[in-house]
């Protein structure tokens, strides 16, 4: 028995005087702890401005909002509501008389279809065909987000397309179900809206992925009976709908009257809007 607590003794003794394998103790004048490694601060991500959205790079230069279409083949640009309608001097061989439409690109640039075919006015005139067959009741052109440019869209036999204006390729969307189409057009943040009825008008929005439709929106068009509508336009400041005789001027939230303001343009027949403008809708 005791020869047992002497063993006992001398294990704990042996125990309590090991150091602990992660204790070192340093007497005087033994140097210094070793510095423990410190980490490399990392330096926090530097903010990147946000890149302009397509719509926004499309629409630094931005030409006349309006492009109307007279039924002896000319063409007008009206730059604001208070603006008069400017002539493009176009050859006489540039348009032939007919109803069919036009569209405008953010810089200006005019498409429209004479005979089935397509042509392109610049700002200065110059007429360019194209060598695209096209009979279309209705176009606009859309800033395409995934593309970073525009795209011309179109009704074609009551199907809306989109045409690439670089190859001309033109694809099918989908049938739409609106009777009476006479006018499209496109806004900044890439919505396609289109008008229907000439004489009681009523603005939907088209989804361009299928062509359903969206939301509806009545205008409240104060005009005369014989008043016939032929196209819509959007301007920075207000959407428009073009009369054979006038333009109506439509409040933006499309809530007040309408005002009707003649630019001596006699027998219209088909407008257009820059696809950098907006609605507040």
């Amino acid at each position: 028995m005791t020869r047992w607590l002497a063993l006992v003794t001398i294990a704990y003794a042996t125990i309590a005087c090991t150091p602990s394998p992660d204790v070192v103790a340093y007497g005087p004048n033994e140097g210094e702890p070793p510095t423990l490694p410190t980490s490399t601060p990392v330096p926090m991500p530097t903010e990147v401005p946000p890149t302009p959205s397509p719509g926004f790079v499309q629409c630094t230069k931005i030409g006349s909002p309006i492009v109307v279409r007279t039924k002896d083949g000319r063409l007008a640009l009206l730059a604001d509501r208070a603006s008069a309608a400017q002539f493009l001097p176009i050859p006489p061989d540039c348009l032939v008389a007919s109803q069919e439409p036009v569209a405008l690109t953010s810089d200006g640039t005019v498409w429209a279809l004479s005979g089935g075919k397509a042509v392109i006015v610049d700002p200065s005139g110059a007429c360019k065909p194209l060598g695209l067959a096209l009979t279309a009741t209705a176009m606009s052109f859309l800033v395409d987000a995934k593309l970073g440019r525009e795209q011309l869209y179109a009704i074609v036999d009551g199907v809306l397309v989109v045409i690439d204006p670089a190859s001309l390729l033109r694809t099918p969307i989908g049938k739409i179900t609106i009777p009476e189409v006479t006018g499209l057009t496109g806004t900044i943040d890439g919505r396609l809206f289109a008008l229907s009825g000439k004489v009681k008008p009523v603005i939907y929005e088209l989804h361009v992925g299928d062509a359903s439709l969206g939301a509806a929106y009545p205008v409240n068009l104060q005009a005369p009976a014989d008043d016939t509508i032929v196209g819509i336009a959007l301007t920075p400041s207000a959407p428009a709908l073009v009369a054979e005789a006038a333009i109506h001027w439509l409040d933006p939230k499309l809530t007040l009257p309408s005002e009707r303001v003649t630019y001596g343009l006699v027998g219209m027949v088909a407008a257009g809007g820059s696809p950098c403008s907006s609605l507040p809708f």
